[in-house]
């Protein structure tokens, strides 16, 4: 989580973010994934909040009457998906949608993330030049 206070700092330039292991000796595809949600998250944390009538809910407030809550409203509804980070690694739920969903650790999840992301990957375009500088590099 030291992540969180990088961000916060206001450093926008970070070279070694994500998958570190052994005192970067080696890299983990899969804490790459995992470092991933964990930099999303604390940029989620760190984003800007909207302060205004509607962020606040205050006709919801006015609307609940003593010992009420504010789940069940329309304006707590609509917008609390916005309020979350939810990590795409991570399962949502108890024990029972975790057996459901065949019982698979951080790891395999994150390991079938991997493996997806390869798998869709399409190598951008490489501007000639570069392409010649990189290949001149190579054959060093």
């Amino acid at each position: 989580m030291v992540m969180l206070a990088t961000l916060a700092s206001g450093m926008d330039f970070i070279i070694h973010a994500c998958g570190i292991l052994d005192s970067f000796n080696i890299i983990g595809y899969e804490k790459f994934m995992l470092d991933e949600q964990i930099i999303m998250a604390a940029q989620h944390m760190l984003a800007d909040l909207k302060l205004d009538d509607h962020a606040f809910g205050l006709e919801a407030i006015m609307s609940v009457e003593h010992g009420g809550q504010y789940l069940v409203t329309a304006h707590t509804v609509k917008n609390m998906r916005k309020a979350l980070f939810v990590p795409g690694l991570s399962l949502h739920g108890g024990y029972g949608v975790w057996v459901k969903a065949g019982r698979k650790t951080l790891t395999e999840l994150a390991r079938e993330a991997v493996k997806k992301r390869l798998e869709t990957y399409t190598q951008p375009p490489l501007e000639p030049e570069s392409s010649a500088l990189v290949e001149k590099y190579l054959l060093r």
